[in-house]
C-alpha cells in the first residue's frame, strides 16, 4: 500500500510539474511569477539606504515573494485536482467495463442453466450489487 501511495504521489507531481511547464508557456504571467521565484532571494539590499527605505524594500520583496508563491500554489492545486478527477474518471471507465462483463457472464450462466439464486448468491458473496451503487454515487456527483 505504501509503494502505491508513493507511485501516485510521484506521478501526480510530474502531472503537476508538467502542466506547471505548459501553462507557462502560454501564460507570460505565470511564466514571469516561476522566474521570479528564483530570482527574489537573488535581490541585495543596499546598505547605504537608510533604514526605512530598507523595511519598504524588504516588505515590498516580502509581499512580491508572497503574491508569487500563491499564484504557483492554486496553480499547482488547480492541476492536482485535475489529475484526481481524471483518474477518477478512468476508474469509473474501468468499473462499467467490470459491470458490463458481470451483466454479460451472468446472462450466459443462466442461459447455461444456471439457477437465478445461485447468481444472487455470488453477487453478495463479491459484492457486485455494493459496486454498482458506487458506481451510481459516482455518476451522481
Amino acid at each position: 500500500m505504501e509503494r502505491i501511495k508513493s507511485n501516485w504521489k510521484i506521478r501526480e507531481a510530474n502531472y503537476v510539474e508538467n502542466m506547471l511547464e505548459e501553462e507557462s508557456n502560454y501564460n507570460e504571467n505565470l511564466r514571469r511569477d516561476l522566474r521570479r521565484r528564483d530570482n527574489i532571494s537573488d535581490i541585495k539590499i543596499n546598505p547605504d539606504d537608510d533604514f526605512l527605505q530598507q523595511r519598504q524594500k524588504e516588505r515590498a520583496n516580502a509581499s512580491r515573494h508572497f503574491r508569487v508563491n500563491r499564484r504557483i500554489k492554486k496553480a499547482k492545486l488547480k492541476y492536482r485536482f485535475q489529475y484526481v478527477s481524471n483518474k477518477l474518471l478512468e476508474g469509473t471507465d474501468m468499473l462499467e467495463c467490470v459491470h458490463g462483463l458481470i451483466g454479460e457472464a451472468e446472462r450466459k450462466l443462466i442461459s447455461q442453466g444456471f439457477s437465478k439464486d445461485k447468481i444472487e448468491i455470488l453477487r453478495k458473496c463479491f459484492d457486485v450489487d455494493e459496486g454498482a451503487e458506487i458506481l451510481n454515487n459516482i455518476k451522481e456527483w
